[in-house]
């Protein structure tokens, strides 16, 4: 026990201040079933003859979906097929190649004799 309890324990004691009457827990679900408000009770009335229509409604809406679709589907298929234009590639897309020496690609690199000849030796090795 730390110092806080032992000093409330000695300034109180260990006597319970509250007190439950007798018989209080005996009839305790009694007294607060009294005390509740009624409940209404629901009572559902099916109607089989209103669920069938529900579900021919659902079926005759995926019926028509169904059929929607497919005529999309056949619109876009046609107009591929019969206006497909031909396709022409993009002309500043194409590059020329210039030809280059390699005495041109040597310089761009900067590589001098000594490079490309240890570059060849290198090759020839592996």
């Amino acid at each position: 026990m730390n110092n806080n309890e032992s000093s409330i324990k000695r300034q109180y004691g260990k006597q319970q201040p509250f007190k439950v009457p007798e018989g209080y827990f005996d009839d305790f679900s009694k007294r607060l079933m009294a005390q509740l408000p009624a409940q209404k009770q629901n009572i559902s009335v099916s109607y089989p003859c209103l669920s069938r229509v529900r579900l021919v409604f659902k079926y005759q809406i995926w019926r028509i979906s169904l059929i929607a679709a497919s005529v999309v589907a056949v619109f876009f298929s046609l107009n591929f097929i019969f206006f497909k234009k031909d396709i022409q590639p993009d002309q500043t897309a194409q590059k020329t190649v210039q030809k280059i020496t390699v005495d041109q690609a040597a310089d761009y690199a900067m590589m001098d004799n000594e490079d490309i000849y240890a570059d060849l030796v290198d090759n020839n090795t592996h």
